[in-house]
């Protein structure tokens, strides 16, 4: 059997890297790494090579992904020259769902071979949240359906990732694959490690870990340095900020210890336990990786409930935040504080 797998990002190639060894080690694998981000391609193309797991590795210039005017124009350069894309053939095409470039490769492979199977695999938050529910239907999906004259999620065969129990959703009954967990520390994730740029030298050596997220909204940002302010002034020297890649400069500025590493989280983690640790944020995928990924359980502290746009912006998170507190061993160390008063006794009480 021929697989297409796509990816723009290194957290999906990691993903793609399991999923092959779990489930298609003995096949042709595929891989085409689009360019949506500024310099990131080619790395992806040296971590790929390094596996020899893919027979062809493919790399396309995409252009930067969002969901402006400007950037449906975009991909609509793509609708409208498809063959772009029509040396591809493959019996399975492998894709997040979550970007819409990939989604139009997808389009065009089932097209030209309509007995190709699509597969979606684990993003982040979105794979448990809407990948297959409200997100199959939004505004790009259906410009994508009146070119296509189907949508996607109608032809999708099943989604892989690593906690099918933590899928909150899935209204077109979409068979749901399990990626075995990653064991910190094992002969596999050794194996992983030769693959990816790491970092050996750093150390997770504080027991509380801030991690930033990528906000844009003023607001999100004040209310970010009003939180971790809060949070330095009761746990002083024992606290470590993660910044968001880029965001690290904004942080340099206000003398508070930074977590640098130059490799990502989920590589890092290969190597470092986290189960005595502290992990706080706003909702980072970095706090649940251990649980989604690791089968670890750190004590987690999500933070959305105290900024000033929840639940107006963040409501999605909900549920499938309390779906993993409810599958933590220890549910009291999987926390959402509804207060500032609240969550000073949890940090007092695991100071």
């Amino acid at each position: 059997m021929n697989n297409l797998f796509i990816c723009t990002t290194q957290y999906q190639l990691f993903n793609i890297i399991n999923i092959i060894n779990s489930y298609y080690v003995n096949e042709e694998n595929n891989l085409i790494i689009l360019g949506c981000i500024s310099g990131l391609k080619q790395r992806l193309s040296n971590i790929a090579s390094r596996t020899n797991l893919f027979s062809r590795i493919v790399k396309l210039d995409a252009g930067k992904i969002d969901s402006s005017l400007g950037g449906y124009l975009k991909s609509f350069i793509y609708i409208i020259h498809p063959g772009v894309f029509s040396n591809f053939i493959a019996d399975r095409v492998f894709i997040t769902g979550t970007e819409i470039y990939s989604r139009i490769i997808a389009f065009n492979c089932i097209k030209k071979n309509a007995n190709t199977s699509l597969y979606y695999y684990e993003d982040g938050m979105a794979s448990y949240t809407d990948v297959i529910d409200s997100l199959a239907y939004n505004r790009s999906n259906k410009i994508l359906k009146t070119k296509y004259g189907f949508y996607l999620i109608q032809k999708c065969q099943g989604l892989f990732v690593y906690k099918p129990e933590f899928v909150i959703s899935n209204p077109s009954n979409i068979e749901l694959f399990r990626i075995p967990s990653v064991i910190t520390g094992s002969d596999y994730a050794k194996k992983l490690m030769t693959y990816f740029d790491r970092d050996d030298n750093t150390k997770a050596d504080k027991k509380f870990i801030f991690f930033d997220a990528f906000f844009q909204d003023t607001t999100d940002i004040a209310n970010t340095k009003i939180i971790v302010s809060y949070i330095t002034k009761i746990l002083g020297s024992s606290l470590i900020v993660k910044p968001h890649p880029s965001c690290i400069s904004k942080w340099e500025e206000d003398n508070i210890d930074i977590f640098k590493t130059t490799c990502s989280f989920e590589v890092f983690l290969l190597n470092h336990s986290f189960k005595r640790n502290v992990l706080l944020s706003a909702f980072s995928t970095a706090c649940l990786l251990p649980k989604i990924v690791f089968d670890e359980e750190p004590i987690v502290i999500l933070l959305y409930e105290l900024y000033d746009n929840y639940p107006t912006k963040w409501r999605n998170g909900d549920l499938v935040y309390k779906r993993i507190q409810k599958y933590y061993l220890n549910q009291d160390f999987f926390l959402i504080p509804k207060s500032f008063q609240e969550l000073n006794n949890i940090l007092k009480k695991f100071l």
